[in-house]
C-alpha cells in the first residue's frame, strides 16, 4: 500500500505537469449527486477535503504540483479489518480541479507507458498495482480495487448519504462521515472500538474561523440512549482533561453548550482545537497513507 502511494503520488506530479492552465468549477452538491454522494457503503470511512482550504494537506498528501490544481478530494477507505484505529483498506478517491480531458488523458498514458484497459464501458490506466483514469470532464478517479467499480459508482449519481449530510461536508475545510462504521482513523477524540459498535452514523467537521480559530463540529448517532450518554461523558471528560492539561480553567457554562446530548443524538458544537490537535488530527489523515 505505501508503495502504491508513493507511486501515485509521483504520477500526480507527471500528469499535472502535462495540463495547461484552465479553470473549472467542482461538482455542486446543491445541483448534482456528487462523487463522494455516490461511492459511499456502510462502514467505509469517507473523508472530503477542500483543497482550496488545506493547501499543506492536500500538498502533503497528492504533491505540490497537483495540489495547485486541485479543487477537491474525495476519499473513502474501505477497511480490510475491524482494527481499530483503521489501518489497512482499500481506497476510492476523486479528485476535482483543473484536469482538461485530452491532457490528462495523454498523462496518463505517458505514465503507464501507453497500456490501457480496455472495458465494455470504461478505460483506464494500471500502474503498480493501482488503476486511475477519467471519470469526467476535470475529475480523475483512483482505485487501489477496480476503477470501473468506481467509474461506475459515480456515474450512475446514486444518492448514498442524505443531502443534508453531503452539503455539511463539501462547506467543510475538512469533513468525515461513517455510517455503520467499524474502525475509524483517530480523531484525538478519545473514542473506543466498543463505542463505534454502537454508533449508526458520525460527522465531524473541521473549519477555520475568520480569526483563525481551527473549531470542530460533530454528530454522532447512537444505536440508544445509554450508549450516547457514555458517549456524551466520555468527549466531555476528555476535553477538560486536554484544558486541565493546558493549565486552561474549564468553563462550565460554556461546555454545557459545547457538549449536548438529545435522546440517542451527541452533539459536539465549536468545540476549539489546539495545534497539536490539529496536528494530530491531519497527521491521521497522512499516516493513512490516502495520498493519491
Amino acid at each position: 500500500m505505501k508503495k502504491a502511494v508513493r507511486n501515485l503520488i509521483g504520477s500526480s506530479m507527471l500528469l499535472a505537469s502535462l495540463i495547461s492552465c484552465t479553470t473549472t468549477k467542482v461538482v455542486s452538491p446543491n445541483v448534482d449527486v456528487v462523487p463522494l454522494q455516490s461511492i459511499a457503503e456502510e462502514g467505509d470511512t469517507l473523508i472530503v477535503i477542500d483543497a482550496t482550504k488545506e493547501k499543506k494537506l492536500v500538498t502533503n498528501l497528492v504533491g505540490e504540483t497537483v495540489a495547485d490544481r486541485a479543487k477537491r478530494i474525495s476519499v473513502d477507505l474501505t477497511p480490510k479489518n475491524e482494527e481499530y484505529p483503521l489501518t489497512s483498506f482499500d481506497i476510492d478517491a476523486v479528485i476535482e480541479g483543473d484536469f482538461p480531458s485530452f491532457i490528462t488523458k495523454v498523462g496518463l498514458a505517458n505514465l503507464s507507458g501507453g497500456k490501457m484497459i480496455h472495458t465494455e464501458a470504461y478505460n483506464y490506466y494500471p500502474y503498480n498495482g493501482t488503476q486511475l483514469g477519467l471519470l469526467s470532464k476535470n475529475m480523475v478517479g483512483f482505485s487501489t480495487n477496480s476503477f470501473s467499480d468506481l467509474a461506475t459508482s459515480v456515474n450512475a449519481k446514486e444518492s448514498k448519504i442524505d443531502k443534508s449530510v453531503i452539503l455539511k461536508l463539501y462547506d467543510a475545510n475538512i469533513g468525515l462521515y461513517s455510517k455503520k462504521p467499524v474502525t475509524l482513523i483517530d480523531l484525538g477524540l478519545g473514542l473506543t472500538k466498543e463505542m463505534l459498535t454502537h454508533m449508526d452514523s458520525l460527522l465531524v467537521l473541521i473549519n477555520e474561523d475568520n480569526d483563525g480559530t481551527i473549531t470542530l463540529d460533530a454528530t454522532f448517532d447512537l444505536d440508544d440512549e445509554t450508549s450516547a450518554s457514555s458517549l456524551s461523558k466520555l468527549v466531555k471528560i476528555g476535553y477538560i482533561g486536554y484544558l486541565k492539561t493546558e493549565k486552561i480553567k474549564p468553563d462550565y457554562t460554556l461546555l454545557r453548550v459545547m457538549f449536548t446530548q438529545d435522546g440517542d443524538i451527541v452533539n459536539i458544537s465549536e468545540m476549539p482545537m489546539s495545534d497539536d490537535q490539529v496536528k494530530g488530527l491531519t497527521d491521521s489523515i497522512s499516516n493513512s497513507k490516502i495520498g493519491l
